[in-house]
């Protein structure tokens, strides 16, 4: 279907939002951001924790950009999100469909098919859950979410998934990984036809029919993920939203925070999202997510977010302001694409010295 046709597809209101997102798009040719000697210093200093397995069962994360997440260990796969396709903004506002062969890849290359038990995206938005329910189809693992994260799949795939619905505050098991599901809230988005685009506090009601746009894909209900084997214990809060006390009985070593647009958060708000995320659970170690480009697809990179959408710098330096501000500091842990760490409390929290282990912020995918 070509442009003129596509447009034409779509009801009044949609059309007028297709064209302004066409002005929009037809204005970012120059703002791809890269990243800078200043920024590969940042990772570099921030690479030193999560380095070193001390037992021959490890619980591993794997980091793919945005929020996507594989935790392991030698019995059980959980992939949080599980969002590769990245498709670019044009593709989104004419229509894209996941990048299945991309998937079979990495499926491939961690060893899912069978062995990948639950996928769970936080919730409903493209860059969340667009990929995960190819992954469960393909791997045979549970697709854990509202009835809008089964919809994302097409009309045949959902008869085929293992759909499993997200129940909050009731915690589950896969081997020996406890998960619990926390209510939260998404991140504000002030304009209103943002809030269209993206179908805030919005239901997927049928399953979906590809190619789809962005306003196809709504929010549904968004929560953080609470996982916990043993001693080691994490947090997935990938949005700078939440729910006032949601965390309070919550307590994780490592949380995997949402940055995206912190710095634009007022100061105040920022101490609360810090209060109410970090402290809430005395987290030790925190790795920064969701500061990546999600529009740049097929790269072999972790891009910095395009101008006028995100500041890698200033949403991090925001988070080293909060870092900063109280006596019981917690250590930051920059990840790359692919990048693995182990989640181990004998890591020293506090060990934020430069180091000249790695050079580069890209962590290469071979094909």
């Amino acid at each position: 279907m070509n442009t003129t046709a596509s447009i034409l597809s779509l009801s009044h209101y949609s059309k007028i939002t297709c064209l302004l997102g066409l002005l929009f798009i037809s204005s970012c040719s120059n703002l791809n951001n890269n990243f800078t000697d200043s920024d590969n210093r940042k990772f570099n200093r921030y690479s030193l924790i999560g380095n070193t397995a001390y037992t021959d069962d490890p619980v591993k994360v794997t980091y793919f950009g945005t929020s996507s997440l594989l935790i392991s260990d030698r019995k059980t796969k959980i992939l949080v999100d599980g969002f590769v396709t990245r498709p670019s903004m044009s593709a989104l506002f004419f229509g894209t469909e996941p990048d299945t062969d991309l998937i079979e890849i990495l499926i491939k290359r961690y060893d899912l098919f069978g062995n990948l038990k639950a996928v769970i995206p936080v919730h409903s938005h493209h860059d969340h859950a667009m990929d995960a329910s190819i992954f469960a189809e393909k791997t045979g693992a549970d697709l854990i979410g509202t009835s809008s994260t089964l919809n994302i799949a097409d009309s045949e795939s959902v008869k085929k998934i293992n759909y499993r619905e997200a129940v909050l505050n009731k915690p589950f098991r896969y081997g020996n990984f406890k998960i619990t599901l926390v209510d939260t809230n998404h991140g504000k988005i002030p304009s209103t036809l943002l809030r269209f685009l993206l179908g805030m506090e919005k239901e997927i009601k049928t399953p979906m029919t590809y190619p789809a746009r962005l306003w196809n894909y709504k929010e549904s209900q968004p929560f953080s993920i609470h996982i916990e084997r043993g001693a080691e214990t994490m947090l997935v809060h990938a949005s700078t939203g939440f729910k006032e006390g949601a965390l309070d009985k919550i307590k994780a070593d490592w949380i995997f925070l949402g940055i995206s647009k912190l710095n634009k958060l007022d100061i105040e708000q920022q101490d609360l999202y810090f209060d109410q995320t970090v402290h809430a659970v005395e987290a030790s170690r925190i790795v920064p997510i969701h500061w990546d480009d999600i529009f740049r697809s097929k790269q072999d990179c972790l891009y910095p977010a395009k101008k006028l959408v995100g500041d890698f710098n200033k949403e991090l330096l925001a988070l080293e302001a909060q870092v900063n501000k109280y006596e019981r500091k917690s250590a930051i842990r920059l990840m790359r694409k692919e990048e693995t760490i182990f989640l181990d409390n004998r890591t020293n929290p506090v060990s934020n010295k430069l180091s000249q282990s790695k050079k580069e912020s890209c962590q290469l995918i071979k094909k």
